[in-house]
């Protein structure tokens, strides 16, 4: 299971809050049910590695969606390209292209 489904799982749309609280409602619900299970199932595996993609997840994408929701409800064109800037560096893996337009 990949990011989107576990976006899709967590019902994450909204603001910071709800990404948080949604993100760790899910982590809560996967523990749960991988106490549930015997050691050596492949749904226990299974299970595991998507509390390890939803950690991965938490740790890219909480502090992006921080970032957003900082970002000025109206600001000047210089403002605007420094935050959005800094945002480019911290999601993008090359964000060159992207800074040099």
């Amino acid at each position: 299971m990949g990011w989107e489904a576990l976006l899709v799982d967590a019902a994450v749309i909204g603001g910071a809050d709800r990404w948080e609280r949604r993100l760790r409602g899910l982590e809560s619900e996967l523990r749960l049910q991988l106490s549930e299970l015997d050691e050596n199932s492949a749904a226990r595996l299974r299970l595991t590695g998507q509390i390890g993609r939803l950690t991965n997840l938490e740790q890219f994408a909480l502090p992006l969606i921080h970032r957003l929701h900082a970002l000025p409800s109206s600001a000047d064109w210089g403002a605007w390209l420094d935050a959005l800037s800094d945002l480019a560096r911290a999601a993008l893996r090359r964000p060159e292209p992207v800074l040099s337009s």
